[in-house]
C-alpha cells in the first residue's frame, strides 16, 4: 500500500485529513475525551511502514503519566481496557510519559478494503472516547472501575 491509497479511502469516505511527508493525520470529535487543553476531539495518525506492508493507526499524546500520583491505577486500567477491547492497545513512552493508543495491521501481500480501514479508524476513535472517563478516574482518584456502560468496541 501507499499513502495515496490511504488518502483515496479518506476522500471516498468524506473524511478531512492533513497529508504530511510520511503520514496522514485525521481527527474525530469526542463526547468524553478531552485533550490536555480541554478540547474535545482526538487526532489519529495513519502511517505505513515496512515498505507499505504494515499499516499503523495511532492516537498520540492522549495522556501523560508524568506527575500522575495514581500511576499504578492508571497502568492497571489501561491493561484492563486493552484486554476488553478488540484491536486496540495502549502504549507508554517512559522517556516523556506519553500514553497513546494504537491499532496495527499487517498487510503483507495485498491491501485492505475500505470497510476494514474504516472499522480500524472508528474503533480507535470510539475506544479513546468511550474509555476516557474510566482512565481519567483512575488517574485522578486511583479507582479502577470498568463500568458496564463502557463496553468494548467490536
Amino acid at each position: 500500500m501507499n499513502l495515496e491509497q490511504i488518502e483515496a479511502m479518506l476522500v471516498a469516505q468524506g473524511l478531512k485529513y492533513r497529508l504530511q511527508a510520511d503520514h496522514i493525520v485525521t481527527g474525530f470529535a469526542t463526547r468524553h475525551y478531552r485533550d490536555a487543553s480541554g478540547r474535545p476531539g482526538v487526532a489519529i495518525v495513519i502511517r505505513l511502514s515496512e515498505q507499505g506492508t504494515f499499516l499503523e493507526f495511532m492516537a498520540p499524546g492522549l495522556y501523560c503519566s508524568q506527575g500522575c500520583h495514581q500511576s499504578t491505577a492508571l497502568f492497571q486500567v489501561l491493561l484492563d481496557i486493552t484486554t476488553r477491547t478488540k484491536m486496540i492497545r495502549f502504549e507508554h513512552d517512559p522517556e516523556d510519559g506519553e500514553i497513546r493508543c494504537s491499532i496495527d495491521c499487517p498487510i503483507e501481500d495485498g491491501t485492505i478494503t475500505p470497510r476494514q480501514f474504516r472499522r480500524m479508524l472508528d474503533c480507535l476513535a470510539e475506544s479513546v472516547d468511550r474509555w476516557a472517563p474510566v482512565i481519567r478516574r483512575a488517574m485522578d482518584t486511583g479507582s479502577v472501575e470498568l463500568q458496564a456502560d463502557a463496553t468494548a468496541v467490536s
